[in-house]
């Protein structure tokens, strides 16, 4: 059986160590840096999330939640803590939710473009042995067993559109990405960034429609 992806995460070879703490401004609570969202004031006062945590100026951090973002800007947290305005707080987590799908494509394109992602099931068969397996929801249930059995990935994320994988592997649309086993640190770096970019697309990016066709 394989790991969720919460368990991956703290078990799988490429994890980094215990990062940096934020406190979330809605809920007090003290977690890492990836399990939070940045934001900052922008050169006009208005509220912008920095999912790359490069941005200049003091940030406020929020817990990756959809509800609990729209929250802060509604209650004016966002005001008190660092001087920025949110006009539309829907549309902020709208907005946010499109930023995250683009940082989604962008860390498996890097992925890709280090060789790093192979991508189709026959491909994939033919390299071997994978750490990571990402499945499209219309890839056949039979199918994706069986590769999953030839490749032994430790994690295997299903349900991904097969649009969202093509855009990453230059196609209309994949089935599967493999992700090949990882040594340098730079590598599991990226390896983990895209792990850490899955879980945020899941809160921020699934449709309800999908999630309730899935069930």
């Amino acid at each position: 059986m394989h790991a969720s992806l919460s368990s991956f995460l703290s078990k799988a070879s490429f994890s980094a160590e215990k990062g940096a703490m934020r406190k979330c401004i809605v809920t007090g609570e003290t977690a890492e840096k990836a399990d939070l969202i940045k934001f900052v004031a922008g050169p006009d006062g208005q509220l912008v999330a920095d999912l790359a945590e490069k941005l200049p100026g003091r940030g406020a951090w929020v817990s990756a939640s959809p509800h609990l973002i729209e929250d802060a800007a509604r209650k004016g947290r966002f005001k008190r803590h660092i001087d920025a305005v949110c006009a539309d707080p829907t549309m902020l987590v709208s907005h946010l939710a499109s930023q995250i799908e683009k940082r989604f494509l962008q860390q498996l394109s890097m992925l890709r473009r280090a060789g790093l992602a192979v991508c189709g099931g026959g491909a994939i068969r033919e390299k071997g042995l994978m750490q990571m397996l990402l499945i499209a929801d219309d890839a056949s249930v039979r199918e994706a067993r069986q590769l999953i059995s030839a490749v032994q990935p430790e994690w295997a994320e299903e349900g991904l559109p097969a649009e969202l994988l093509g855009q990453a592997a230059g196609r209309g649309s994949v089935a599967y990405i493999g992700i090949i086993p990882v040594s340098s640190a730079a590598n599991r770096k990226m390896c983990q960034q895209l792990v850490r970019a899955i879980a945020q697309w899941r809160l921020f990016c699934v449709r309800q429609d999908h999630q309730e066709a899935r069930e």
